[in-house]
């Protein structure tokens, strides 16, 4: 497995979503439109669902934008007002879990190079 399949893997396999950034993120959205906003934290196409959540107990959140005008998704998945953000990205709880979470996603990379090195 690539780093990045083992990335997705590892997060899949875990009942927390994967951070997909520790910010929110501007988007304009158009009042009356639905909109699938990604939970797993695994889309490609954050903050919005791309179905990468297939195979684990995720499900995107359908909302309806009540207005048009620029608005601020969550991008951490831990917000308690989804899909907005509310800050919580800030918290030193997922300010830890994103920390654990680029620090193993290092630590896979690093093992791939040092498999490409030893193939040299």
């Amino acid at each position: 497995w690539t780093p990045s399949q083992q990335i997705t893997m590892a997060a899949a396999a875990a009942p927390e979503p994967f951070i997909a950034l520790n910010a929110s993120i501007p988007v304009e959205l158009e009042e009356g439109k639905d909109y699938y906003w990604c939970r797993c934290g695994l889309s490609k196409k954050q903050p919005f669902c791309d179905g990468s959540h297939k195979g684990t107990e995720f499900t995107p959140l359908k909302f309806t934008a009540t207005k048009t005008g620029t608005a601020r998704l969550c991008q951490c998945k831990y917000t308690k007002n989804a899909p907005y953000c509310d800050g919580t990205h800030k918290s030193a709880d997922v300010l830890a879990k994103y920390v654990t979470q680029l620090l193993k996603a290092n630590s896979l990379l690093q093992q791939e190079v040092d498999t490409l090195k030893a193939k040299v």
